[in-house]
């Protein structure tokens, strides 16, 4: 039985370890500047998607809650409504898109031929 002071007794832990296996690919600096500006384009259009879904569900919010609004502010409301649900599915499909090409090249590169492993002899 092990001593209860001591968690690392070999009746607590066991462990094995193995060597990590890196590999490395050969790229074009084009490649990687393309991938990287990919990268920001995603990101932004991520943050307007989100943008627009949160002023569309807010004003979804504020046109099932409110109780004393005059027609011509309602309106408004509805036509800011339309404006943020299709900015938001444009958008969304484009960062879908983008996304998509973004992985895409990823996995060009992964499956290419032109690869060095980090346990090569060369």
């Amino acid at each position: 039985m092990a001593n209860g002071n001591n968690l690392f007794d070999n009746d607590y832990v066991d462990a094995n370890i193995f060597p990590a296996n890196l590999d490395f690919y050969v790229v074009s600096e084009d490649k990687l500047k393309n991938i990287s500006s990919s990268s920001y384009w995603n990101d932004l259009l991520a943050l307007l998607a989100s943008l627009s879904w949160g002023a569309y569900f807010s004003t979804e919010i504020a046109i099932k809650t409110s109780e004393e609004l005059s027609a011509p502010n309602l309106a408004t409301l509805g036509t800011y409504q339309s404006v943020f649900f299709w900015f938001g599915i444009l958008v969304g499909l484009l960062f879908l898109y983008l996304k998509w090409n973004h992985h895409s090249e990823i996995s060009s590169i992964t499956e290419s031929d032109i690869k060095l492993s980090e346990n090569d002899d060369d």
